[in-house]
C-alpha cells in the first residue's frame, strides 16, 4: 500500500463519501425515534406514532420484548405496552437493533458480520459498565451499537478493496486506521461520521461516532469513554473490529478496563463473556 499524494487522498476521500452517501438510507422509523426526546409531555404518543407508521418494525419489537431477553411475566401484546414496560430508551435502541440487523441481512460479507458482532459486542458491555458505575444515559447502547458503521459503511461500498485490507490481518488499531486513509481517504471513525451525518443521526451521536477510538476521560465525556471501554473490551474478548485480525489485540483485560474496575467481580473474564454472549443469542431473533 503505497503512500498517495495529497491530490489522491482528497479525490479518493470525496470518491468515498460519496458512495457512503449511495448507500440505502436508515430506517426512516428508526431515525425518527432517534431525534424524539424522551423527556417531553408528547415523548409516548410520539413513539407510539413512529411504531403505526412502520407495521414490521412494531412487530419485531413486540417479538422482542417478548422473548427470554427480557423475561416479562405477562404476554405483551401492544406497542403501547411494551413501551410501558421497556421504557422508550429501551425501546428505541431496540428499534436501532432491529433496523440495523434488517439493514445488514443481505449482505454475504463475513467482514459484515464480524463487524456487527464487535457493535453488539461492545453494547453489550457499554450497558454493563454503564449499570456499574450508576450511569443513566438515553445514548449510551445505542452510541455504542452504531458506533462502528463506518467499518460497515466501507465495507459496503468497497467490498473488495476492504477484503485486501483484511487479507492484512493487522494487529494494531492505529495501523488498521493508517490503513483504511490510505485505500479510502478516511478511516473508518471519519467515513461513520461522515455516514451518521448523511443519514441524519443527532451530533451528539455523530461525535461518539468520530470518537469512539481515544482515551476521553470518563469526568469529560462519560458517554465517549464507556463506548472507547466497551469497543477496547469487546476486541480483547474475541470480537475485533473487521480490519483487525482475530486475537490481534495488544491489550489484556486488565489494560482495557478502568482502573475502578479491575478488582470488581462482574468484570472477570468469564463474566463479561456471559454479557456478551447473552447479547448475541439475543440478536438471532427477530430478523436476526
Amino acid at each position: 500500500m503505497e503512500s498517495l499524494s495529497e491530490e489522491d487522498d482528497s479525490k479518493r476521500r470525496a470518491r468515498t463519501v460519496d458512495r457512503l452517501c449511495r448507500l440505502p438510507v436508515f430506517s426512516h422509523t428508526a431515525l425518527k425515534l432517534l431525534t424524539i426526546a424522551t423527556d417531553t409531555e408528547s415523548a409516548r404518543e410520539d413513539f407510539e406514532s413512529a411504531f403505526r407508521s412502520d407495521p414490521s418494525l412494531a412487530t419485531d419489537l413486540l417479538i422482542l420484548a417478548n422473548s427470554s431477553e427480557f423475561g416479562f411475566r405477562t404476554e405483551v401484546i401492544s406497542i403501547p405496552h411494551a413501551l410501558s414496560l421497556l421504557g422508550l430508551d429501551r425501546a428505541r435502541s431496540l428499534a436501532c437493533r432491529i433496523a440495523m440487523t434488517f439493514y445488514l441481512r443481505g449482505s454475504a460479507n463475513t467482514g459484515v458480520s464480524a463487524a456487527w458482532q464487535h457493535s453488539m459486542a461492545s453494547a453489550a458491555l457499554a450497558e454493563h459498565l454503564a449499570e456499574m458505575s450508576s450511569l443513566s444515559s438515553s445514548i449510551l447502547y445505542t452510541a455504542a451499537l452504531l458506533h462502528d458503521i463506518g467499518s460497515l459503511g466501507l465495507q459496503l461500498s468497497w467490498q473488495n478493496e476492504y477484503s485486501s485490507l483484511v487479507r492484512l490481518r493487522l494487529a494494531e488499531v492505529d495501523a488498521a486506521l493508517s490503513a483504511e486513509r490510505k485505500l479510502f481517504g478516511v478511516n473508518h471513525c471519519e467515513a461513520g461520521e461522515a455516514l451518521a451525518r448523511t443519514w441524519g443521526f443527532p451530533e451528539s451521536l455523530q461525535r461518539h461516532i468520530h470518537n469512539h477510538h481515544g482515551h476521553v476521560p470518563f469526568e469529560q465525556d462519560p458517554v465517549t469513554n464507556l463506548v472507547q471501554t466497551a469497543c477496547r473490551l469487546a476486541e480483547v474478548l474475541g470480537y475485533p473490529e473487521s480490519g483487525l485480525a482475530p486475537g490481534a489485540s495488544q491489550l489484556d483485560l486488565e489494560q482495557a478496563l478502568p482502573s475502578r474496575f479491575r478488582k470488581h467481580a462482574a468484570f472477570t473474564r468469564e463474566r463479561l463473556a456471559v454479557v456478551v454472549e447473552t447479547q448475541l443469542i439475543a440478536t438471532k431473533g427477530p430478523r436476526g
